[in-house]
């Protein structure tokens, strides 16, 4: 441990009080003595750090994976509940594409961006199409969760 400077007067400091450990450098002309950390502390509260989080990240990444799958099916649900909703008001539907079936539906924005996906595959139906006919066919991935939703005339109306 280092001691601190002599100060001008040509006597001795008084020695630091716990808590205060090493002496720093000049501030105009006066010796402080500051209490400090050393490197190795420093890298050694990092490592811990970095330990407790590489525990955590597994968790993380389960957690938010289930959410996502809540969302899909709340999402999901949504959508469905739209497309009743519309169907039932308005017996003589006909929905002639993805952009079609949000605006007569009003379907929220969540459900919006799902219908607008590249890999949703829309096929036009109306009120007399057979029930059984596969109408709209949405894949939803998100890292290892993945999965496809799909409905048909039957899923869709009341």
């Amino acid at each position: 441990m280092q001691r601190c400077p002599i100060s001008e007067t040509g006597r001795l400091p008084n020695r630091p009080r716990s808590g205060q450990s090493r002496c720093s450098r000049r501030t105009f002309g006066i010796p402080r003595c500051l209490p400090g950390f050393s490197l190795i502390e420093l890298l050694c509260v990092i490592v811990i750090i970095a330990i407790l989080a590489s525990l955590l990240f597994p968790t993380y990444v389960r957690v938010y994976s289930r959410v996502k799958r809540l969302e899909a099916e709340d999402i999901s649900s949504s959508l469905v509940g739209a497309v009743r909703h519309y169907c039932a008001e308005y017996p003589t539907f006909f929905f002639t594409n993805k952009a079609d079936l949000i605006f007569k539906c009003r379907l929220e924005l969540r459900c919006q961006d799902w219908v607008n996906k590249s890999s949703t595959v829309f096929v036009p139906f109306d009120n007399f199409s057979p029930t059984n006919e596969i109408v709209l066919s949405i894949y939803f991935s998100t890292g290892r969760f993945s999965t496809n939703y799909t409905y048909s005339k039957a899923d869709l109306t009341p």
